[in-house]
């Protein structure tokens, strides 16, 4: 292996952080993650990594432009080996990227624990379970990995996560059920509480809830059928946002990298939190948050929750948003030749499980945009 490819990496992974990645950086980077698994493992490690903020504080500490400047001219240099022309960034990504390369680097150092690891077939059903700090267990769609043996209470049946109602261990730790892009999973908790997640998204949990509350974090998206405890009210919580409930059905979308937060309630009852503002939401109506407001408006709710049911409904939706939200079911970057293209607004539904040919077609016929379409990238063009 190319022993600069950890710089090349590191280069691709912090465009991609600062969403700069071109149409060729984005090809190459899919190319990366898809050689094995651990490729992705540390993509998703180095995306989401709490410790990523540390190592770029630390960096811009230091002036890197005479030793960035003096490595690149040292690969330059070796021009017998086969090595992706690179390309001079400015001063203000070095930081990012020797974070990147930090924790790659750290990452090379660190002992990986033990992981069970099951294929994945086409339906895209996959997650990754972590229990406590040092066990992790991949699961793919129609398979039974022995996960009994790490955890007696947890069984994998009919594509669910499952977990007993009678929970029998004292020692109670924290779960973390955590979906990459272009997978979703359904998990049904020890209260009976059932929960579809989306791609891109995590759940934190208790394997079995004590005390007087059940409290769940979610970061992404995910759709909640809450099971019925007057006595033991559930909490979502989500960034700025907590979700109190006693039985009911309804949708949150809080993902890291959009500004708004929205809860969409199906059934029942839910009062919503944030900061010093308190509302109560009724079936039909959707909470905002957005720069620290909240609001309510009435919304058709299938717009926000088909996707539980294998299907995408867009009405008057920007291109952008589209596109945001079918790259990370289908795992693809999005490159736009001309900004504008992004607020264009499309209306059209798309089952989740056929190609996303069929819904890109029938907005070319509109004759606004055209898509073409090259491994994992789409690029659009005006029409």
């Amino acid at each position: 292996m190319n022993k600069y490819l950890p710089y090349k990496i590191s280069k691709l992974l912090s465009a991609y952080k600062t969403d700069s990645l071109s149409a060729t950086e984005a090809e190459e980077l899919s190319v990366w993650r898809k050689e094995n698994v651990k490729n992705e493992e540390l993509f998703q490690k180095i995306i989401h990594t709490e410790g990523f903020e540390q190592f770029r504080l630390q960096y811009e500490e230091y002036d890197m432009l005479p030793k960035f400047a003096l490595f690149e001219q040292h690969i330059k240099q070796n021009k017998h080996k086969k090595i992706i022309k690179y390309l001079s960034y400015a001063a203000v990504m070095l930081p990012l990227i020797f974070a990147v390369w930090g924790i790659i680097h750290n990452q090379k150092q660190t002992i990986i624990p033990q992981v069970e690891y099951s294929s994945i077939t086409p339906n895209r059903l996959k997650a990754i379970l972590t229990i406590g700090e040092d066990k992790t267990i991949y699961i793919g769609a129609d398979t039974n990995p022995n996960i009994t043996n790490i955890d007696s209470n947890i069984l994998i049946k009919h594509n669910t996560l499952q977990y007993k109602k009678n929970i029998q261990s004292t020692n109670h730790v924290l779960h973390r059920l955590k979906i990459p892009r272009g997978g979703e999973f359904f998990v049904r908790l020890s209260d009976g509480t059932n929960v579809w997640l989306n791609s891109e998204s995590e759940l934190k949990y208790a394997d079995k809830f004590t005390g007087t509350e059940r409290r769940v974090y979610l970061t992404g998206e995910a759709y909640f059928e809450v099971a019925h405890n007057i006595n033991k009210p559930f909490w979502v919580e989500s960034g700025n946002l907590q979700i109190q409930v006693l039985g009911t059905s309804f949708c949150v979308r809080a993902y890291k990298d959009e500004n708004y937060a929205l809860t969409t309630l199906e059934k029942g009852q839910v009062n919503i939190h944030s900061g010093t503002h308190t509302i109560s939401l009724a079936p039909g109506e959707q909470a905002k948050l957005e720069n620290k407001k909240l609001t309510v408006h009435q919304v058709n709710t299938q717009t926000y929750t088909s996707w539980k049911n294998g299907k995408y409904i867009f009405i008057n939706e920007s291109l952008e948003n589209i596109m945001t939200t079918l790259a990370r079911w289908y795992d693809f970057y999005i490159f736009y030749s001309s900004p504008q293209l992004r607020h264009i607004q499309f209306t059209g539904e798309l089952i989740r499980y056929k190609n996303i040919e069929e819904l890109l077609n029938k907005f070319e016929v509109l004759e606004k945009v055209k898509f073409e379409i090259k491994n994992d990238t789409i690029t659009i063009k005006e029409y």
